[in-house]
């Protein structure tokens, strides 16, 4: 038995494990390349580039709470309330952006809405439909931005090949996820094993059949919506590199960014620690762009997800009655109500 699977017995070793591989991967970046030039990028970046940078990217999840917001009205006929939907989806945040890809988020979401006393088959469909469309966006504008870089600049092919695959890999996984829900089947006991349901005492309300088709609506506003948080997101990282050089921003440069965040969907770290980091450098060095501006972006980056997680954490603590609220959503589609 490896390794891996020794550890999967305990998920808190294997969560610090995935933890341990990104910092390590960090680490290793800042041995390799010049400290000191990464701290110095930090000491001058402008700080209010890099304040409109972080804030930016802690509030882009607005964009991805109203997608989901939208999608549970699409496919279950429900209308959640906004102030409910924004506190479960930063709640859930505070949980996927310390998982690898973002997991923890979809599953308390689920969760949520179990405890707010909607079907599961419900609580499921808009979560798959959007994670499905966000990883073909991520897809499409990683793919575009690799072809451009490749026919450009003199990318590494180590760096190339691999992030074509997950790219390749992201739209596979979409498209399966969004065809027909009849082959989805096996995939939708999963999810229900995967969550728990049998052992949280939801034996008799869990249907492991699913729904007979995908809303192609929802599938289009998903994907659109995708598009749209996704390519927000990549324009705010940029903003953190013109923030910590002046000098760096240019179409290359942007594609870089783009490249990199498609280490977000590896599930190996939490939010692509560490990988997208490594990944952003060597396409820095490869457009002819100095790696200590990748990392020191980067970090800024990652000040948005600590403002996030903190966000989330303050809402699982502070709010406790998430699932009360989430459950107003039946009354919002009674006859007499908006």
């Amino acid at each position: 038995m490896s390794w891996w699977r020794r550890l999967g017995r305990h998920p808190r070793a294997r969560s610090l494990a995935r933890w341990l591989i990104g910092i390590a991967v960090v680490l290793l970046l800042l041995t390799g390349f010049d400290g000191s030039a990464v701290l110095t990028r930090l000491a001058a970046s402008d700080v209010a580039l890099a304040a409109a940078g972080i804030a930016g990217l802690t509030a882009a999840h607005v964009m991805a709470a109203a997608t989901w917001r939208a999608l549970v009205g699409m496919t279950a006929g429900l209308r959640l309330p906004w102030s409910a939907t924004l506190r479960c989806y930063y709640a859930g945040q505070a949980l996927g952006g310390v998982t690898p890809g973002n997991l923890g988020g979809d599953v308390y979401r689920i969760h949520a809405m179990r405890e707010g006393g909607h079907a599961f088959d419900a609580s499921v469909a808009p979560i798959v439909i959007q994670r499905a469309t966000s990883y073909l966006a991520l897809s499409c504008l990683g793919g575009a931005a690799l072809v451009m870089l490749a026919s450009s600049s003199p990318v590494s092919t180590w760096i190339v090949v691999p992030a074509a695959g997950v790219s390749v890999l992201g739209g596979v996984l979409a498209a399966a996820l969004l065809v027909p829900p009849r082959r989805l089947a096996g995939l939708h006991g999963r999810l229900v094993q995967f969550l728990g349901a049998r052992a949280a005492g939801h034996e008799s309300r869990v249907s492991a059949r699913p729904t007979a088709t995908v809303p192609w609506r929802a599938t289009l506003v998903g994907f659109a919506s995708g598009m749209a948080f996704h390519v927000g997101c990549i324009l705010l990282t940029s903003l953190l590199v013109l923030a910590v050089d002046p000098g760096a921003i240019s179409l290359p440069a942007v594609s870089a960014v783009a490249v990199a965040r498609l280490s977000l969907a590896v599930p190996i770290s939490p939010s692509g620690l560490g990988f997208q980091e490594g990944a952003l450098s060597v396409l820095f060095v490869g457009i002819g762009l100095a790696p200590e501006t990748a990392l020191a972006a980067l970090l800024l980056g990652r000040v948005s997800l600590l403002a996030t997680t903190l966000i989330g954490a303050a809402v699982l603590i502070l709010d406790r009655q998430g699932a009360g609220r989430l459950a107003d959503a039946r009354t919002a589609q009674q006859p007499g109500n908006p």
